[in-house]
């Protein structure tokens, strides 16, 4: 996807608002942390999506980009990568992505905790 800009958004905050209504009502929940967003659909993870603003020629304007897609940007909050990790786990674009995460081994961790908890539980 390009870039959307538009004259109305005044400030990087108008964009990032705009952005999350727009989700909102398009039926997502939405928690954002500075530029990043963490999506559900009925409460189950749907995406973790990096929302690129900037301003051009006097307008502001974004490009947002799912972890799925790899944005070159690595900042994450560590509770949302927690969140879309087990729906993502097989995703080669996130994996790519998760590589370069630099808590990466937090999440590799807390994965294979899970697994074993869920193990013990099942025995």
């Amino acid at each position: 996807m390009g870039w959307l800009f538009n004259s109305r958004w005044k400030t990087k905050q108008d964009v990032l608002d705009e952005w999350k209504t727009d989700v909102e009502n398009a039926g997502y929940a939405v928690r954002m942390s500075g530029a990043w967003a963490y999506v559900e659909k009925d409460e189950t993870p749907a995406d973790l999506i990096y929302v690129l603003v900037r301003k051009d020629g006097g307008e502001w304007g974004y490009k947002d980009q799912s972890v799925t897609v790899g944005p070159y940007c690595y900042t994450a909050p560590l509770w949302m990568v927690f969140k879309v990790y087990p729906v993502f786990k097989n995703n080669e674009f996130f994996l790519g992505w998760l590589n370069k995460y630099p808590k990466k081994a937090k999440v590799l961790l807390r994965d294979r905790q899970n697994i074993k908890n869920h193990a013990a539980v099942s025995n």
